[in-house]
């Protein structure tokens, strides 16, 4: 009898130890407030000690390319003589092109903008709203580093190339300037207007003097299709975990110019089209 007695008495304390560390349990987790927070890797924020994830808190690198116009490995000034082809003087006034698509590959994967624009696309009559990455520019020279922000951007690690297009997606084209609802966007009007009611956006403008003793200006546009040209330039660019990703870009107008006859094109433009085509892809490179 005792014996039962003694076994009684151990199962009653077990049990009400275990009573008792439930109930205390229940009231630590009653008195715990789960932390919410970031818990994507890729994020700037990401938040290691949260417990649960937050909706739409998270805030990824922006994606910035720093783009500088060269000739003769110095800045390319405007209403400055640069001599071509050992005696052509030509003086640049004006030179503008629509860039579009910026994207990092790694591995044959693309990673672009997490920020889009929502446009009015025309179809066979039809105008239908559509979403596309917003990462359009108008490259036009300046005499310093122009940094454009295209916002924020997934992928980490390892990038082996950098692909972007010099000129737009051809459904892009059927969009109207004035209908593009961001204010200064590239798209929408421009003071310097680089669209035209009969042709759509001009892919490529160029304004300058080619004879300098006549001071003679030559203005060429390139509209599509003859443009957009993809570009895909070789890289090695190591992103930190939730730093941004900032790249240095140049054109090169020797490279642009190449083979060109400027006395040639105020006759037949076509020329001046042709070769500025063939030359577009290979006058970009990266900058270390």
């Amino acid at each position: 009898m005792k014996k039962n007695r003694d076994n009684k008495l151990k199962v009653f304390k077990w049990t009400r130890a275990i009573f008792v560390g439930l109930v205390l349990v229940s009231l630590l987790s009653s008195c715990y407030e789960k932390v919410e927070g970031c818990l994507d890797t890729n994020a700037t924020n990401f938040d290691a000690s949260a417990d649960e994830s937050c909706e739409d808190c998270c805030t990824f690198p922006n994606f910035t390319i720093n783009f500088s116009h060269q000739i003769n490995d110095t800045f390319l000034f405007y209403n400055t003589p640069y001599t071509f082809n050992g005696s052509e003087i030509i003086v640049f006034n004006s030179i503008r092109f629509y860039g579009s698509n910026f994207q990092l590959i790694q591995g044959g994967e693309a990673f672009g903008v997490i920020d889009s624009i929502e446009l009015i696309i025309s179809e066979n009559g039809d105008s239908t709203n559509q979403f596309f990455e917003d990462n359009f520019t108008i490259l036009d020279r300046s005499t310093r580093p122009t940094t454009v922000d295209f916002g924020e951007a997934e992928g980490q690690g390892t990038f082996d190339s950098l692909r972007f297009t010099i000129g737009l997606d051809p459904l892009i084209n059927t969009v109207m300037p004035d209908e593009v609802s961001e204010s200064n966007h590239p798209l929408g009007p421009q003071t310097d207007s680089m669209w035209t009611a009969e042709n759509g956006y001009i892919m490529g403008s160029f304004n300058m003097v080619v004879d300098t003793m006549a001071n003679d200006t030559f203005t060429h546009q390139i509209f599509s299709p003859i443009l957009p040209i993809d570009v895909a330039l070789p890289i090695n660019y190591t992103s930190s975990l939730g730093k941004d990703i900032e790249l240095f870009l140049i054109l090169n107008y020797n490279l642009l110019f190449e083979g060109i006859d400027f006395e040639a094109i105020t006759a037949n433009p076509d020329l001046l089209t042709s070769k500025i085509v063939e030359n577009l892809p290979n006058s970009f490179f990266i900058s270390e």
